[in-house]
C-alpha cells in the first residue's frame, strides 16, 4: 500500500539585518541532542556547492555553521563539513532520476529498490537508525530553476523489495517573501542575499510499522512520485520519481520521534486465529519524554462486511518519565472472516492510529488428508519464501483448508511435519493458456471461437502434463489485458541559473 501526505509547515527563525548577527542568533550550540531527535549526517551524500550553474552562488563560509550540530528553532541540525573552496555542502534533489525498470527485459524489485548497498548516481538514498518517526525537518530552499518544481518527497522503502511509504512537501524559494513565514537569510559568495528555510515534513509513524523488523531504515529523497505501470507481469511497478526535476536543495536533515512510542504486536503469527481462539494483540508503550505523560487508548474492530462492530475498549494509561508498559487487548468477536482492528493513542493534541487486518477462521470441516472422490482438492499458490513472502505459510494455509500447493520446498522440520500430517500434494505452476480478449468480451459469443478455445485449452494441458496425471492445477482469473507501459522520465530545462 502506498499513501501520499502533502503538508508544509515553515517554522519561523530569527531574522536580523546583519549576516553575522543572524547566524549568531539563529544557530545555537547543542548541549545534547536527546532521545527524541535523530540528526542525519549528509557528508558523503552532499554533492553540490553552488545554488545554480553560475559560479559564486554558494553560501559564504560564515553563512552557515558548517561542520557543526546546532539548534535551529529548538531542532538540532547537523551541517556538512566544508573546509575547502570546492567542497560540497548540500544535496541537489534535481539529480534524482529513476532509470531502473525503464529498459527492456524482466527486472525484479531488487533492481528498483537496491538501496544504499548498491549506490546509484541518480538515486539519493540514506540509511538511518530505524524508528517510528513523526516528523522530518530539513534546512532547504527551492532554487527557482527553469522547469523545475519546489517539491521534496521522502520515500521510505524496504531494500530489495520496495513497498514504499511516501511523504511530500513544498519548499519555499530563495527569494520568496511570505508574510506568514520568516526566512533564514544567508549570503552567497557573489554578494546576493537569499533565503533558506526550516521546513517540517509531518510523518505518520503508523506507516513505518511495516519496516520495524529491519535493523536500519532507508529513505530516498526525490522529486514527485508517481505509480509506474507496465505489462504483462507485474502490471504495477510500484511508486517511483517521475516528471519534471525538483529544484529543492537540502543542507541539513533531522528526524523526530513522538514523546510516547506505541508498538502493536500480534500474539499469533500471521494474524490468523482458529474459531475457538480469542483474537488478541499486545500493545507496548514507552515514554521518551522527561515528564510524566497520560495517554488514552481506544481499541475497536469492524468485520469486513461492516455488520459487526465491537464496543470500543478505552483505557487511560499514565507513564512515568522514561517508563514503559505492556497491555493485551482481547477482541471478542462473533463473525468468522476478516476484521479490521483500529488502535488509537491520544497524547494531548497528538494522535497515533494503527490499523491491522486479522482473520477468525470458520471450523475446518475438511478431512485431515484429501482423498480421491471426496470433494475438491483446495490448494494455494506461493513464492515459497521468494519476494519476501512470510514463513509459516504451511501452517496458515492448512488451517484454511489447503491440501495442495505449487511445489513443496519446505526444509523447516515443523513445516515438513505439517505437510506430512495433511499429505499436502505438489503440482506444476499454472500459466494462462491463451488470451480470450479478442472474443470473450463480445455481446454474443461466437460458438466457433469458443470451441477453438476449448480445443486449445485441452491441447495445452496435454502438453504440460503427463498422461494420467494425478493433479491438474489452474487459476480461475479474469482476462488479462495490456495496460499502459511506463513512460521514461525526461528532464527538460536542465539549466538552473540564479538571476
Amino acid at each position: 500500500m502506498w499513501r501520499l501526505t502533502t503538508l508544509t509547515i515553515v517554522l519561523a527563525v530569527v531574522s536580523t539585518t546583519s549576516q553575522g548577527a543572524a547566524a549568531e542568533e539563529t544557530f545555537r550550540p547543542v548541549v545534547e541532542v536527546g532521545p527524541l531527535f535523530e540528526t542525519i549526517a549528509l557528508d558523503g551524500t552532499a554533492g553540490s556547492r553552488n545554488l545554480g550553474d553560475e559560479a559564486g552562488t554558494a553560501v559564504t563560509d560564515d553563512g552557515l555553521p558548517f561542520g557543526k550540530t546546532v539548534l535551529v528553532e529548538g531542532v538540532p541540525m547537523q551541517f556538512v563539513e566544508r573546509s575547502g573552496s570546492e567542497d560540497a555542502d548540500h544535496i541537489d534533489i534535481g539529480r534524482s532520476m529513476f532509470g531502473q525498470a525503464n529498459v527492456p527485459g524482466y527486472h525484479p524489485a531488487g533492481v528498483r529498490f537496491a538501496g544504499t548497498s548498491k549506490p546509484a548516481a541518480a538515486r539519493i538514498q540514506l540509511q538511518i537508525p530505524n524508528g517510528r518517526y513523526d516528523a522530518m525537518y530539513v534546512v532547504a530552499t527551492f532554487d527557482g530553476g527553469k522547469d523545475s518544481l519546489p517539491i521534496l518527497s521522502a520515500m521510505f522503502y524496504r531494500p530489495s523489495a520496495g513497498f514504499p511509504m511516501v511523504f511530500e512537501t513544498t519548499v519555499p524559494s530563495l527569494y520568496q517573501s511570505d508574510t506568514q513565514a520568516t526566512p533564514l537569510p544567508v549570503k552567497l559568495e557573489n554578494g546576493k542575499q537569499v533565503n533558506l528555510w526550516l521546513v517540517k515534513i509531518p510523518l505518520d509513524p503508523a506507516m513505518l510499522a511495516s519496516f520495524s523488523d529491519l535493523d536500519m531504515l532507508e529513505v530516498e529523497l526525490t522529486k514527485k512520485v508517481y505509480q509506474h505501470r507496465s505489462y504483462p507481469d507485474p502490471y504495477m511497478y510500484g511508486w517511483h520519481q517521475g516528471g519534471r526535476p525538483s529544484g529543492v536543495r537540502v543542507y541539513a536533515l533531522t528526524l523526530h520521534r513522538p514523546d510516547v512510542h506505541m508498538t502493536l504486536e500480534l500474539t499469533i503469527f500471521g494474524h490468523v486465529f482458529k474459531h475457538k481462539q480469542t483474537p488478541s494483540y499486545k500493545l507496548h508503550l514507552a515514554n521518551r519524554a522527561s515528564t510524566k505523560r497520560t495517554v488514552t487508548l481506544t481499541v475497536d474492530t469492524t468485520s469486513h462486511d461492516g455488520q459487526e462492530k465491537t464496543v470500543p475498549q478505552m483505557k487511560t494509561v499514565t507513564l512515568e518519565a522514561g517508563g514503559e508498559k505492556d497491555l493485551t487487548f482481547p477482541l471478542n468477536i462473533e463473525k468468522f472472516g476478516i476484521h479490521r482492528l483500529v488502535v488509537t493513542m491520544k497524547d494531548g493534541d497528538h494522535q497515533w492510529t494503527e490499523w491491522r487486518n486479522f482473520c477468525r477462521l470458520a471450523p475446518d470441516t475438511r478431512a485431515v488428508k484429501w482423498e480421491q472422490g471426496k470433494g475438491a482438492l483446495f490448494g494455494y499458490w506461493s513464492y515459497h519464501g521468494g519476494h519476501y513472502t512470510p514463513p509459516q505459510k504451511e501452517r496458515l494455509m492448512t488451517m484454511a483448508g489447503g491440501r495442495a500447493t505449487l511445489g513443496i520446498q519446505a526444509k523447516d522440520p515443523v513445516a515438513r511435519q505439517i505437510i506430512e500430517q495433511h499429505a499436502v500434494r505438489g503440482g506444476p505452476n499454472p500459466w494462462p493458456i491463451s488470451p480470450q480478449s479478442s472474443w470473450a468480451g463480445e455481446e454474443e459469443i461466437d460458438p466457433a471461437k469458443y470451441d477453438a478455445y476449448k480445443k486449445a485449452a485441452v491441447d495445452a494441458i496435454a502438453m504440460a502434463y503427463p498422461e494420467n496425471a494425478e493433479l491438474i492445477t489452474f487459476f480461475l482469473s479474469r482476462t488479462s489485458r495490456a495496460t499502459s507501459r511506463p513512460a521514461i522520465p525526461r528532464t527538460i530545462g536542465a539549466s538552473r541559473n540564479i538571476s
